[in-house]
């Protein structure tokens, strides 16, 4: 009895576990069907997909984070864009803007006008330049040129359509559509956001080619230029290829006529030779310019910045070199600069002057204009350095005169 027993009780367990196993099957198979059955709604498969955008959104790890979020877009189309825009919205306090990016730009290949809709609604200003600049980017790689054009005709805000304006040329050059993209950037008027473009020009030359394809794609585009756009598309152009290359861009300013709208590439160049050899740079301006305005006003830009970056640097370069009549030219350039604020620099230039007479006249203003707004600091400042008795003697009455 007692192995009866025993059997009929294994029995028991069996068809119970067998049960269990068809209840789990006909579980998984109705998840399935719902899943893939369109009288459901496909309600489960717009639940998963909402539920792996929102996770990705809160995963802490950006690799898992982006892995999830890639994932869900790859099922991105007009049916499945209602879940996966739940998605974000749900967790939206911990959404950034790179995540949006892949969302906004698949979202505008099939419906740019909804896509830019949606990003309009944003409350922060730059988040909605980030997301415009997404449509524009992936409407130009994808030739959608008179829709991009008539959404970026509707933006008003310069902050957000001049860098869309400067990544939907982007987006066309790296279709191949450069023609088209030079076409688009002479049709536009002067100011940020023309430049805005040229820089994106640039930067996709630079990043395909280097320094010479950047520099021949001024060359091609010269010719169509105005008077006024060969100046800034140059001026831009020394800008880019000078941080890429400061010796390639300055061997290319020389290589060029001396025309008048030429004259800003050695400032353009020399600013960017500057973060990296300031000695090369201003050297080289003063070797490639001419005395007078111009010259001058160059030159003292690039002591400035040098100056500002490693002072000690700077002052012992201009001890041997202070002599030098384009440095002293600079000076006053240099003055004015910082006159206003910061006079005890500006003060300490003007007595770097070799011409007695304008030495006088830079020390006497610069004190002066120092004491009308901080006329105790401006006190101290004479009182602790070091100066000629003619010289202090000068001073003493240009503070009598101001404190009278």
């Amino acid at each position: 009895m007692r192995s009866v027993g025993t059997q009929q009780a294994r029995r028991q367990r069996g068809s119970a576990a067998v049960t269990l196993v068809a209840v789990l099957a006909g579980i998984m198979f109705g998840l399935a069907a719902a899943w893939h059955d369109p009288a459901s709604g496909g309600d489960a498969k717009a639940l998963a997909l909402e539920d792996q955008v929102a996770t990705a959104l809160r995963t802490a790890d950006y690799l898992e984070r982006e892995a999830l979020l890639l994932g869900a877009l790859e099922e991105l189309s007009p049916e499945t864009l209602p879940a996966i825009r739940a998605g974000y919205e749900r967790e939206h306090e911990f959404t950034i803007e790179c995540d949006l990016a892949p969302f906004i730009a698949g979202w505008s290949r099939f419906d740019p006008g909804a896509a830019s809709a949606y990003v309009k609604t944003w409350e922060k200003l730059e988040r909605r330049s980030w997301g415009m600049r997404q449509i524009a980017y992936a409407m130009g790689l994808a030739a959608r040129h008179d829709e991009v054009v008539s959404l970026l005709g509707e933006l008003t805000q310069g902050r957000v359509a001049d860098p869309a304006r400067a990544f939907y040329v982007e987006g066309r050059t790296r279709a191949g559509d450069l023609a088209g993209a030079n076409a688009y950037l002479l049709e536009l008027p002067e100011g940020n956001g023309r430049n805005r473009v040229v820089e994106s020009l640039l930067r996709a030359q630079l990043i395909e080619g280097g320094v010479p394809q950047a520099l021949s794609w001024f060359e091609t585009i010269l010719p169509a230029l105005d008077k006024q756009q060969k100046r800034d598309f140059a001026g831009l152009t020394a800008r880019w290829t000078a941080t890429a290359d400061p010796e390639q861009a300055s061997a290319w300013f020389e290589a060029r006529p001396d025309e008048d709208y030429w004259m800003i590439v050695p400032t353009a160049v020399g600013e960017q030779w500057t973060e990296v050899d300031p000695e090369s740079a201003i050297a080289w301006v003063m070797r490639v310019t001419k005395p007078g305005q111009r010259g001058r006003f160059a030159v003292a830009r690039l002591i400035k910045r040098f100056a500002g970056t490693h002072p000690d640097r700077a002052e012992r370069f201009l001890d041997g070199q202070k002599a030098q009549p384009r440095i002293q030219e600079a000076i006053p350039e240099i003055i004015v600069g910082l006159q206003d604020v910061d006079p005890p620099q500006a003060l300490g230039w003007a007595q770097q002057l070799e011409d007695e007479a304008l030495r006088d006249e830079a020390l006497t203003t610069v004190l002066k204009r120092w004491a009308t707004s901080e006329p105790e600091s401006a006190a101290s400042w004479l009182t602790e350095t070091e100066l000629s008795d003619a010289d202090r003697t000068k001073l003493e009455a240009a503070l009598a005169e101001v404190a009278s």
